[in-house]
């Protein structure tokens, strides 16, 4: 079979003598054509259910290439993360944190806002698409120009410069036993109606209005309305690239029919969005309405102990419902033994641990979407974890 898939191998510099990571970039349809997709999965490294979806695209983009369908350009990573991804700890997967420089991988990356609008002052004129076209350039130099100190400064580089000038970036993840869930600016929606109908979330979280933090989607999807912002009306700047932070489910939550089925989705709204050719069918309803992150309820852990649940991901429960128990082992008292935690709103439980998990005091317990701000959430981060 034919194909215009491209393989690309990018090369993480000599970080210890005698060894080097690369990254492994596949590439569809003709370089700079658009619109233009960039999916990567596993930033945590871990978290394999994006991966599998991405194998299993690759292999519906090959046939698609072959019948000449590739109307603009794909970019996908299905595993991103070669540093996270060769990190174990006495036989278990660490792939979350850098174990160097104890960097999360999805945190710290670079929020190029201020260094693109220093570049491109003074030349932004009347026309959007003028405009879009300078700031992609300027932020492809500005990364150029960031030094190349150690492995993981040369990953983040090259992760961003693939992504930073699409029109739609996914970073795929999985949580630890959730619904399919994303997070999306606010200034995306309803434009991301599609992307939440296509992929069936049960939920998804509006940041407000985009998200302050350095995650990877954030840096790339805030860009746009952070120089708005910057510019005002008079130089005119698009929402030109939709970032979306996608959750696939549980991490446990691995089979076949659920990677070929979300390869199947991802290939619909590729077409639907005109980067591939052919006919998607008809939207999907989508399962739930946009909430505001401000409407996300977290629990969290009173004690260390073990989890048990009495709602499962993507339950819709009420204010006041018991969502979950934690248990102390060491309690005197059967009355002193178990904390029961409750929801605050009324919404769509999307995202919790695994029952029988020992948590820690603190902890995530879960997260629900709902509909109206709680006084509890304001000011806190939508990453508290």
């Amino acid at each position: 079979m034919s194909s215009t898939r491209r393989v690309e191998t990018v090369s993480l510099g000599d970080m210890i003598p005698g060894t080097r990571r690369s990254l492994r970039v596949l590439r569809y349809g003709e370089p700079g054509a658009r619109p233009k997709a960039y999916l990567h999965a596993a930033i945590h490294a871990s978290e394999m259910t994006g991966t599998l979806a991405l194998m299993e695209l690759a292999d519906l983009l090959d046939a698609a290439a072959a019948r000449g369908e590739m109307r603009g350009e794909v970019v996908l990573l299905p595993m991103c993360n070669p540093i996270g991804y060769g990190q174990f700890i006495f036989g278990e997967q660490a792939g979350r944190f850098d174990l160097l420089g104890r960097d999360n991988f999805n945190r710290g990356h670079f929020e190029l806002s201020a260094p693109v609008a220093e570049a491109v002052a003074g030349r932004l004129g009347a026309d959007a698409t003028t405009n879009t076209a300078l700031i992609r350039a300027a932020a492809l130099d500005v990364l150029r120009e960031i030094p190349a100190v150690n492995e993981l400064t040369i990953w983040r580089k090259m992760l961003l410069s693939l992504a930073i000038d699409a029109d739609i970036a996914f970073d795929i993840h999985s949580d630890l036993d959730a619904a399919v869930f994303m997070y999306v600016n606010g200034t995306d929606w309803p434009a991301a109606r599609d992307v939440a109908a296509t992929l069936g979330c049960a939920a998804t979280i509006l940041n407000e209005p985009y998200t302050p933090s350095a995650n990877f989607s954030g840096v790339v999807g805030s860009l746009w309305p952070r120089l708005g912002e910057r510019f005002g009306a008079s130089h005119p700047i698009p929402m030109a690239c939709l970032g979306v932070l996608l959750e696939l489910r549980g991490r446990h939550a691995v089979s076949h029919e659920h990677a070929c089925r979300d390869a199947r989705n991802f290939l619909a709204l590729l077409q639907r969005r005109g980067i591939v050719a052919g006919d998607p069918g008809p939207l999907p309803e989508a399962i739930a309405p946009a909430t505001p992150v401000s409407g996300m309820d977290v629990g969290y852990a009173p004690f260390a102990g073990a989890a048990v649940y009495h709602a499962r991901p993507g339950a819709r429960v009420e204010a006041g419902s018991a969502i979950c128990d934690v248990l102390d082992p060491l309690a005197d008292t059967r009355a002193t033994r178990k904390a029961t935690l409750h929801a605050r709103t009324s919404g769509v439980l999307y995202a919790r641990p695994l029952d029988g998990m020992v948590v820690y005091p603190g902890q995530v317990m879960f997260r629900i979407a709902g509909a109206t701000p709680l006084p509890h959430r304001l000011g806190r981060s939508w990453l508290d974890d």
